[in-house]
């Protein structure tokens, strides 16, 4: 290898989750703050979905503004515009896949409202680096 440093994509063990939590021909919503993240991060879910050969798909979803009032430091609003993003694409997927780990914190209380399973990826990634380190 050119580096002796593993390195992990903080994001893939929760693609194997939402692949192995999707139903048959069920939908997994990826929402993000910002657009860019979206290509990569549903390419890993894409990824997963053929490694697990399930015939499912996903769907890309923004929560316009978010980001913006992520950076302002208005963070009730960007939670605020989150929830309500998710709350709307939960009506329409089967798992809901939080792309970024500024939206780990709404995690349990999306779920609460929505009763969809919900991913982020602090938890499953840092769960990975545990694994790597025994």
């Amino acid at each position: 290898p050119f580096c002796s440093i593993p390195i992990i994509k903080i994001d893939l063990p929760m693609a194997r989750i939402a692949a192995s939590k999707v139903s048959v021909g069920g939908i997994i919503g990826v929402l993000a703050t910002l657009p860019t993240t979206l290509p990569p991060t549903a390419s890993l879910v894409e990824a997963e979905l053929r490694n697990a050969r399930k015939s499912a798909k996903d769907e890309r979803f923004v929560a316009t503004g978010a980001f913006q009032k992520l950076m302002a430091g208005q963070m009730a609003e960007h939670d605020e515009m989150v929830i309500s993003k998710a709350v709307e694409v939960a009506k329409n997927v089967d798992v809901l896949f939080l792309a970024q780990g500024s939206m780990a914190l709404l995690q349990d209380e999306i779920a609460r409202l929505t009763g969809k399973i919900v991913l982020s990826s602090p938890e499953s990634g840092i769960e990975q680096f545990i694994q790597m380190l025994k």
